[in-house]
């Protein structure tokens, strides 16, 4: 394991990976804060944990947001999958646009 790898995300042996290692990961994140949407949060916040701070990164990400288990990641996965779909990627067909008719799996 590599705590300063800098963020991957990739399709390997069949999974989808995100990874980062948690030295690049309080500061990228410290980055993108706003503390007050005015001062950079790099002024007023120090993270004295690396790993302590990722742990509560992904507690943060595993929590539900809504009574049906919805969860951050959920979230960002349905963006990145409308996204993909917008973009029509190679992978999908659209069974009512012509073309072939492939049925759609909903499983």
């Amino acid at each position: 394991m590599d705590k300063n790898k800098q963020l991957t995300v990739e399709v390997k042996d069949g999974e989808l990976s995100i990874t980062i290692g948690v030295e690049v990961l309080a500061p990228a994140l410290l980055y993108g804060l706003n503390y007050d949407r005015t001062e950079d949060a790099r002024d007023f916040i120090k993270i004295t944990d690396p790993n302590k701070f990722a742990e509560g990164v992904v507690d943060a990400l595993k929590d539900e947001w809504e009574e049906d288990g919805v969860t951050l990641v959920h979230k960002m996965l349905n963006s990145a999958a409308n996204l993909a779909v917008e973009n029509a990627t190679e992978a999908i067909v659209f069974p009512n646009e012509g073309g072939n008719k492939v049925p759609v799996d909903r499983t």
